[in-house]
């Protein structure tokens, strides 16, 4: 396969292959599946949709990547321990890592400025700078599994992204 990037088009050999590289977004899977459905989709072409077993209720999706967007401690990952320890050193087990641009032999746990609270039937927690969104709280899906063992976000990005 010859990667080309989001500016040019590059055929994937397999949705493996294609969800390996897909960096473009999720937009590129809505326009494979409508192209499928309008029969632009090429015969063969492992890219083309298949009929679920069971069909799915997800009407839409938001998928969200905000570089540089606010952090989940603010958002929809409440840490109340962080909030018991704001302005103390970070334990000693945590000082000897090599965090690049951060020192961590001063460095000061730092407790959410926002407070959090449980919406909806499901309980999900929420920030209080989401007033508005926190009444939609049971039609959210809130994936709090994604993490990496290094401190560094762009590692963790690729990760993630990969």
């Amino acid at each position: 396969m010859n990667h080309v990037g989001c500016q040019g088009f590059s055929r994937a050999n397999s949705r493996r292959e294609f969800l390996k590289h897909f960096g473009c977004g999720l937009g590129s899977l809505a326009l494979s599946d409508l192209l499928a459905r309008d029969g632009h989709a090429a015969e063969g072409n492992p890219l083309t949709a298949r009929s679920a077993p069971n069909m799915p209720v997800a009407k839409n999706v938001i998928f969200l990547f905000m570089e540089g967007g606010p952090s989940h401690f603010e958002t929809f990952d409440p840490k109340p321990t962080m909030a018991k320890y704001d302005g103390q050193l970070l334990p000693q087990s945590l000082r000897d890592y090599d965090l690049a641009q951060i020192n961590t032999a001063d460095a000061k746990i730092l407790a959410p400025a926002f407070p959090f609270t449980k919406h909806g039937e499901s309980g999900l927690e929420i920030s209080s700078i989401f007033p508005e969104l926190a009444g939609h709280a049971d039609k959210l899906a809130v994936i709090r599994s994604c993490y990496h063992e290094l401190f560094i976000h762009g590692t963790a990005l690729t990760m993630m992204h990969t």
